[in-house]
């Protein structure tokens, strides 16, 4: 639905081509945001990157394994339901 929105967090980006979905942050690739080579030396605070993409409050939130980022992993349980599981990608709806 044009009205939803998606962030994948830690799975693979070209779910946003397949939904026809814009990325909500510019660093489209997780690693971007979770490698701890790329934040040293972009100098990127991921937590704070992180709360910026869910203040906007992706409708889907998409995740493959262990979530790196503890304030992620907290929002997600606090704030979405996970709907489904495919394969290893869970699925989380906003509540």
């Amino acid at each position: 639905r044009p009205e939803e929105s998606l962030y994948v967090a830690n799975s693979q980006q070209i779910y946003y081509f397949l939904t026809n979905t814009n990325c909500p942050t510019p660093y489209v690739h997780n690693t971007l945001l979770f490698d701890q080579q790329h934040l040293a030396v972009l100098h990127i605070d991921s937590t704070q990157h992180i709360r910026e993409i869910l203040e906007k409050r992706p409708s889907y939130i998409l995740q493959s394994g262990a979530l790196p980022n503890l304030y992620l992993t907290r929002h997600l349980a606090a704030n979405y339901t996970l709907q489904r599981t495919v394969e290893n990608v869970k699925i989380w709806h906003i509540r």
